[in-house]
């Protein structure tokens, strides 16, 4: 088992008001499930969306039009109280189910706030190197903490993205997958 990792190339940023949010989620809108979570979620804050596939809901989002890589990505992390991770359809049930977004959100130096999935706190801890829904009332009150605990989402930012710069990045696994050792968990 090697879970999946970040780039140690992605690095933080300084926030930029154009990309400001109170909640950002970047990735494709192929998933309509997404789309009726941020539609349900911009009922009660500021919802913005990047990546490519939201024609659909356009008119309904605020939504950038296209993708968003390298310093944009990362300034898109650092401008939002939150940068959401959101589970397609497809992974409902699985364990320790995490996209990439979650390593390259916290290595951009983002709050990462992601659905709880079992087996995910073997990897992170939630409230030290991020946050973890469990369902989207508590995902509507995680945004509510965040936009009042400005130093203490400070601390998990910084915490966050050492803790997985120093042991969640692609050069952090490949050295037990070139000498075919199981991954040791550093939790």
């Amino acid at each position: 088992f090697l879970p999946a990792a970040g780039a140690r190339e992605i690095v933080p940023v300084p926030a930029e008001p154009r990309y400001a949010a109170e909640v950002s989620f970047i990735g494709a809108g192929y998933d309509e499930t997404r789309a009726h979570f941020l539609l349900a979620l911009q009922q009660h804050v500021q919802v913005r969306v990047w990546g490519p596939g939201w024609e659909p809901w356009r008119t309904q989002l605020a939504w950038n039009g296209g993708v968003v890589e390298h310093t944009v990505f990362a300034r898109v992390c650092a401008s939002a109280t939150c940068t959401l991770g959101l589970l397609p359809a497809r992974a409902a049930g699985a364990t320790i189910y995490a996209s990439d977004r979650l390593w390259m959100t916290i290595l951009a130096g983002g709050l990462y706030l992601g659905p709880w999935a079992p087996g995910l706190e073997t990897l992170l801890l939630d409230m030290v190197h991020c946050a973890w829904y469990h369902d989207f009332e508590e995902c509507v009150r995680r945004v509510a903490w965040a936009k009042k605990a400005a130093p203490e989402q400070a601390r998990i930012r910084q915490q966050g993205e050492a803790f997985v710069r120093a042991h969640h990045t692609y050069d952090a696994r490949v050295p037990f997958l070139l000498a075919g050792r199981e991954w040791v968990n550093p939790l």
